[in-house]
């Protein structure tokens, strides 16, 4: 039986290409994303290694806990000689590091901010190495790396900018180096700067970031380790170099990981999904049409057995091999996408492409196991083959025992999918376990639908044939017919092409909800003229007092923001306003009793809470709770107000006072400012830029530039994810290609006969087309109709938080004219091998 299997297979080559490759491309994006998740700790802990070569113990502050975008706080630069009294240190030396941009002739040199780091004596700087000139040694001086001074003819003893959060400073370059051996670090930017004028440029005065220290010969970086964190302070991590590579590799990979991995698996799951209908429907319609093979095989003495064990074998074998052809793919799906970050200005940092353990095995797990329980319905039905069919012509499977429970069956899917949609979007809970009952839900209504669509595709297919057999009479007329010949089979291959055009719906509508209630929250609760964000390096503090000094403005308020624990919860964003001047830029929308006057009393320990955060805590006015920076500094605050703004000020907010207690960090996230009234707007913005011109990255929009500023970056993402999702609509096309093959295939007589009666070829291809048609708007609109619901279902769960739901109408109609054209191209394949055939296969048996 297993040499049968093997032959049938290498005998119909075709389809056993076509239904592997609805395993290659959800394996490849499998294999694809954990190939990307390597490269970019692989990148990240070469980076690590190189700057903690020569290091055998690193202090730095301790964290109270992990925050995704707040680091803690500097060290004291007197604890570098507290360091270095310890017995065995024979070198010790601190180290700065921040972000800044280059300016060359008054334009930054950089799309996104450069590294700028305080240079290191031996052996703290064996990484580096310099092609030209020689580290800086004085005020004023910075050396650049091997890449930007070739981008911008730089060399040494050129002069240039840096805009530091002291403003702009005019600097020399005293050499051009390499790191690690390279020119660049991904493309990115790295200066060296003197360890006094970092101090000076980045606010750092008499602290440092990180202390490097080499230990005395013989003694172990373990040991030093021990006698190092004995005479420090409790808030001082002491760490090997080893370990402190390990760490900050961890901590950055795991802050592009932890959302990228779970993103790109999510869609890959779901191309493994659709992929899963594409063969369910190619083993069902091959078992149909080897029903006189299957038969004869039980004739000469196969059992029940045996005929199940070869079916699951040719699945078996299909998932294997596709999904090994998947995991080769998966290193060009990786290439793809790595490009495709970078297109978007997201440049991931990665190293050269490897490949580890799980990278291989899991594709083959997840492609052989979804090749098999999807064959398995087929493969009983096979079973079910009864050795007299081999005696009879066009002989059909009986239904199965349980067909008459699909309606049922499928019911209860349906609204067992819809609860669990419903229990994970409005009950809430852990985010990984909302995520996976959300997943769960809309797997079982996907097949919820798949399995009733056969009860509908009869009036669908009637209706929209309706139009194609007024274009095109005879041919739209039998391509109808042919759709509603087997509606079951029409249901599944329209179900795959559902999936695809469902999610993308659902994202659509997603999206453009929560970017009108985005837009539509700037619009409420901003009554500034400006905003002022950077979109490099952070915008200091003091950039407020700058614009608020500038003629014609009435007000600026500046926005800062850190990350807090709220008892033992995950990390939450926290907001530093100053009371005195935020009413003028921002208008609260209050719920309960609040109100502006709050603001004229808002002090001390007092905090406002947006809704969404007083709800998850439970908390409400007059109530206590009590927060932990990421530097171990305890508050307690008392509730004095609840608003709604889920966009701009999340979280909570507190009064600047309080907020400088909580965290060393001092940058802005945004400063919004309000012109004077009668003060011509064109005048006054100039004037702020003016101003501003220190500090290069500061980018001074409009509220219309920035709302369309942001809505651009929201639909660069979307471009993102539509790319992402495409992925599962041509998997759905090859099942469309297959299906369309197998029922030419099935049809050689008919077709010959038409042939004989004067059908022509022309005729016959649009036959072929029009039926595609038919079958790729019927799971447009099946798709449109669940894209449109979940849509619906996820923004009614986020209402209280301003997503609104807002169905792009425009894009409705676009997905399903994408749909039709895309079965249209599907059914080229099979269209040419319809019309291949000729009269005389009107006399073939089979």
């Amino acid at each position: 039986m297993k040499t049968v299997a093997l032959r049938g297979m290498t005998g119909r080559k075709l389809r056993t290409v076509l239904t592997a490759l609805s395993i290659v491309l959800g394996t490849a994006m499998i294999s694809g994303t954990f190939i990307v998740r390597d490269q970019i700790t692989h990148a990240f802990g070469s980076f690590y290694d190189d700057s903690t070569r020569g290091t055998d113990v690193a202090l730095t502050k301790k964290t109270a806990f992990t925050a995704d975008t707040t680091q803690a706080g500097p060290l004291s630069a007197s604890l570098i000689d507290t360091v270095k009294r310890v017995d065995g240190v024979q070198r010790a030396e601190g180290q700065i590091g921040a972000s800044a941009s280059v300016v060359i002739d008054g334009k930054t040199a950089d799309a996104k901010s450069a590294g700028v780091f305080s240079s290191l004596s031996a052996p703290f700087n064996t990484a580096i190495d310099y092609t030209a000139g020689n580290a800086p040694s004085a005020s004023g001086q910075i050396a650049v790396n091997r890449k930007l001074a070739e981008d911008e003819g730089l060399k040494p003893g050129g002069r240039l900018q840096i805009s530091t959060q002291a403003g702009l400073r005019d600097v020399t370059v005293s050499g051009v180096f390499d790191y690690a051996g390279k020119s660049s670090l991904n493309g990115s930017t790295l200066v060296i700067t003197g360890f006094p004028d970092a101090q000076q440029w980045f606010d750092r005065a008499g602290e440092t970031d990180r202390i490097d220290v080499a230990a005395a010969t013989g003694v172990s970086p373990g040991e030093l380790k021990q006698r190092i964190a004995a005479v420090v302070p409790s808030d001082v991590e002491v760490l090997t170099g080893a370990q402190s590579a390990d760490d900050q590799t961890s901590t950055a990979a795991d802050g592009i990981n932890g959302f990228l991995t779970p993103l790109l698996l999510a869609f890959a799951g779901a191309a493994v999904f659709v992929g899963a209908f594409i063969i369910f429907n190619t083993f069902s319609i091959t078992v149909a049409q080897r029903t006189r093979e299957l038969a004869m095989l039980r004739t000469i003495g196969a059992s029940r057995r045996q005929v199940l064990g070869s079916v699951l074998l040719e699945a078996v074998v299909i998932g294997v091999g596709g999904s090994l052809v998947g995991i080769a793919a998966g290193i060009l799906f990786a290439v793809l996408l790595n490009a495709g970050f970078g297109a978007l200005g997201l440049a991931l940092p990665t190293a050269s492409i490897s490949v580890s353990a799980i990278t291989v095995v899991l594709p083959i797990v997840v492609g052989t196991t979804i090749a098999v329980l999807a064959a398995i319905g087929p493969a009983f039905r096979a079973t079910r083959v009864p050795p007299i069919a081999a005696l009879r012509e066009g002989a059909e499977l009986p239904p199965g025992r349980f067909s008459r429970f699909t309606p049922w069956l499928a019911g209860l899917m349906g609204i067992g999918g819809l609860l669990l949609l419903v229990q994970g979007i409005f009950r809430g809970g852990a985010t990984s376990t909302v995520l996976i009952a959300m997943a769960a839900g809309a797997m079982l209504v996907f097949i919820a639908v798949a399995m009733l669509s056969k009860y509908i595709v009869r009036p669908l297919a009637r209706v929209i044939g309706w139009p194609v057999e007024l274009l095109s009479n005879t041919s739209g007329r039998l391509a109808r017919e042919n759709s509603l010949r087997n509606p079951g089979r029409t249901a599944v291959t329209s179900a795959a092409l559902m999936i695809g055009v469902g999610l993308v719906v659902f994202v659509g509508v997603f999206v453009n909800g929560f970017k009108d209630s985005f837009l539509g929250a700037l619009d409420r609760s901003l009554t500034s003229d400006l905003i002022i964000q950077s979109d490099s390096n952070p915008l200091p503090s003091t950039a407020a007092d700058t614009v608020a000094a500038v003629p014609g403005v009435a007000a600026a308020s500046g926005l800062r923001f850190t990350q807090v624990e709220v008892g033992k919860g995950a990390a939450e964003g926290v907001n530093g306003i100053d009371p005195a001047t935020v009413g003028q830029v921002y208008r609260f929308d209050w719920t309960g009793t609040g109100s502006d006057r709050i603001l004229q009393t808002f002090h001390g320990n007092q905090a406002l809470l947006e809704q969404d955060f007083a709800k998850s805590h439970d908390l409400a006015v007059g109530q206590r709770f009590t927060v932990t920076s990421v530097e171990a500094r305890k508050t307690t605050l008392t509730v004095v107000g609840i608003y709604k703004d889920p966009v701009l000020i999340s979280g909570f907010s507190v009064p600047n006072d309080i907020f400088d207690r909580l965290t060393s960090q001092n940058d802005l996230g945004v400063l919004l400012v309000t012109y004077e009234q009668g003060a011509s707007a064109d005048r006054t913005e100039a004037a702020v830029k003016d101003a501003l011109a220190q500090f290069p990255q500061a980018k001074v929009r409009t509220n219309s530039e920035y709302k369309s500023f942001t809505e651009g970056q929201v639909n660069q993402v979307l471009t993102l994810l539509y790319v992402l999702l495409a992925m599962s609509v041509v998997i759905s096309l090859f099942g469309i290609v297959n299906t369309l093959a197998l029922s030419v295939f099935e049809r050689t007589r008919e077709i010959g006969m038409m042939r004989a009666i004067g059908m022509t070829r022309p005729q016959l291809r649009r036959v072929v087309r029009y039926e595609a048609l038919i079958t790729a708007v019927i799971g447009g609109l099946l798709g449109i109709g669940i894209g449109v619901l979940f849509g619906w279902m996820v923004t009614k769960g986020l209402e209280d938080q301003g997503v609104v739901f807002s169905p792009p109408y425009l894009q409705l109609a676009v997905s399903l004219v994408v749909a039709g054209l895309a079965g249209i191209l599907a059914a080229i394949l099979p269209a040419r091998r319809a019309a291949g055939l000729n009269i005389l296969d009107a006399l073939k048996y089979e």
